[in-house]
């Protein structure tokens, strides 16, 4: 099985991440078929004898009577806009990353820092040479020993690493597993003033796995892929429990209620880079023979606030066997240490749970910059 470590809940109760079936790989597949069908964007009736190409005009063909075309493309890397979208420099990114768990409407569990991610260069679609190290912690809030079940969450900022789905094509679609899905146009959206397609994706096949559906914002100009929207599939509850749930103690019964995951780039100078993510899990829980059920939620989220290219040979001299990269085994609240300190961020002393870390950028580059 291809293991995507969206996190883990830990502790009494374990959730892996997202799973899906491991395909075998082809060096020698050079091509894939795309079908689909053009509309009329206002009437939805088909539109017959319509030219369909590629931007770069590489290929292209005619729909028939019912609209319908198939046209064959290059599954290579030559054919992505990637080398010239994406930074092709290695580079370090300074996020700011807060982990919260509520149980119901009480929060039960709050952390936050600085993370420094180091990226290697887009040239190569693959997450190694990624790694992850936690500048600066602590937390706001322990859980009580009350608490019949205690929920933390594994690897959350590795999210950085894992879910870079234009770095890391294993994360959402490589090439064989994009032939399970469907994908619609839903028409545009306007996105930091650039208009973008907004594509829906829904699974294709019933597979003996859990599959994803969501929306892509993609850039109308440059064809970059500006934000991604996904949600694990629930048409089947066991399918997405075995995806998640890895174990949990004896009597406890567990059922997913939402497990989503945002991603979004952003253009700085001439390349677009990572820019946000925020994963979801709500799932509720009881235990036979009791009366009463609990419901949790568990959310890591991290946006950047700055970046600035970094060689190679300077990531590897940061991290040192003293300053070790995070791992995904680690848990990341039980790296911090409790601080109310109202000097610990300086004047910006607390960003709010509630409040969107996407929504509050200015402030954390101030905090960023004020350590």
């Amino acid at each position: 099985m291809k293991r995507f470590i969206f996190f883990a809940l830990f502790i009494l109760c374990v959730i892996d991440g997202f799973s899906a079936n491991q395909m075998l790989q082809n060096e020698e597949f050079k091509q894939q078929t795309v079908r689909g069908v053009v509309k009329d964007l206002i009437t939805k009736r088909p539109i017959p004898y319509a030219n369909v190409y590629l931007p770069d005009g590489t290929a292209g063909t005619v729909t028939n009577e019912e609209g319908l075309f198939t046209i064959k493309v290059k599954s290579s890397s030559d054919s992505i806009t990637v080398a010239e979208n994406y930074s092709q420099s290695d580079n370090l990114l300074n996020l700011f990353y807060r982990e919260t768990i509520k149980k119901g409407s009480r929060y039960v569990g709050i952390s936050e820092g600085i993370l420094d991610l180091y990226k290697s260069d887009y040239s190569v679609r693959r997450r190694t040479g990624d790694k992850v190290r936690v500048a600066k912690s602590r937390k706001l809030l322990n859980q009580r020993a009350s608490d019949t079940l205690a929920v933390k969450i594994q690897g959350g900022p590795l999210l950085a690493v894992e879910f870079d789905v234009v770095k890391n094509p294993d994360a959402l679609f490589d090439e064989h597993s994009i032939h399970y899905y469907s994908f619609s146009h839903k028409g545009y959206a306007m996105m930091d003033e650039n208009l973008q397609h907004v594509v829906e994706f829904k699974p294709l096949y019933v597979l003996d796995y859990a599959l994803y559906e969501g929306v892509l914002y993609i850039d109308a100009e440059s064809h970059t892929l500006t934000r991604a929207e996904i949600s694990l599939d629930m048409s089947d509850r066991s399918k997405a429990e075995r995806a998640l749930l890895r174990k949990k103690p004896m009597g406890l019964r567990f059922k997913t209620l939402e497990a989503s995951l945002v991603v979004s780039y952003r253009k700085r100078g001439e390349y677009s880079s990572l820019d946000y993510i925020k994963s979801n899990i709500r799932f509720r829980c009881d235990w036979k023979r009791r009366l009463f059920s609990s419901s949790y939620s568990a959310v890591s989220e991290m946006v950047v606030v700055d970046l600035q290219e970094q060689p190679r040979a300077d990531v590897q001299r940061n991290l040192s066997a003293r300053e070790r990269p995070f791992e995904k085994s680690q848990i990341f609240d039980d790296t911090a240490e409790q601080n109310w300190d109202r000097d610990f961020w300086r004047e910006y002393n607390i960003i709010e749970p509630t409040e969107s870390l996407e929504r509050a950028v200015e402030k954390l580059k101030r905090i960023y910059f004020a350590k």
